[in-house]
């Protein structure tokens, strides 16, 4: 599986990476000046490529060695540029999602106690919006607090994404829906 880039309109598909076949993309999100593309091939550790023309060898990031498994997140904008450094990201510990943040220009990724999924940033930085359970749940860094804000339960919401003003937020969510059907049996089975 290879990195791929097109258009919003449909238009101009274009190839990103070309990765031999050991390796294969597990997720992808775009710098906020929309120049780099952050992939994560597997089996090896999340990596830049540039958003035009295609990379055989990805930058691998510093400071991930250590990490099994896990993902950055597609990336809101920033309000200002000093946003850009502190990412979000999600690494699985022992069967169980935690939230990291990962500083860009250190190198350093370091464990948040908030486990859940999808992340994604409130204006400023200070805050972020996450998944559990069937809820939306929003973290502050500062009080190291959390509080559930909204509730899908039984469905799981997923891929959170707050608009710039942070007024907004748009997610996906997985549907549980069934039926029951009843059926009588007949006594002349195999006959």
């Amino acid at each position: 599986l290879n990195a791929w880039a097109i258009g919003a309109d449909g238009g101009g598909l274009r190839r990103l990476t070309d990765l031999p076949s050991s390796l294969g993309i597990n997720s992808i999100a775009w710098s906020h000046d929309g120049q780099q593309v952050l992939v994560l091939p597997e089996p090896l550790h999340s990596a830049w490529v540039p958003s035009r023309g295609v990379t055989t060898r990805p930058t691998q990031l510093p400071g991930l060695q250590a990490i099994d498994w896990g993902y950055f997140v597609a990336w809101n904008p920033p309000v200002n540029p000093a946003e850009s450094d502190l990412w979000l990201m999600v690494v699985r510990e022992a069967g169980r999602m935690r939230v990291w943040l990962y500083h860009m220009r250190s190198g350093k990724a370091e464990p948040t106690p908030v486990f859940g999924t999808s992340p994604s940033w409130l204006p400023g930085q200070r805050q972020f919006l996450f998944a559990r359970q069937g809820k939306l749940w929003v973290y502050d860094l500062i009080s190291g607090k959390e509080r559930a804000v909204h509730s899908v339960f039984p469905n799981d919401p997923w891929e959170l994404r707050v608009s710039r003003d942070g007024r907004r937020v748009y997610f996906s969510q997985t549907t549980r829906d069934g039926e029951i059907w009843l059926g009588q049996m007949s006594n002349r089975l195999g006959k």
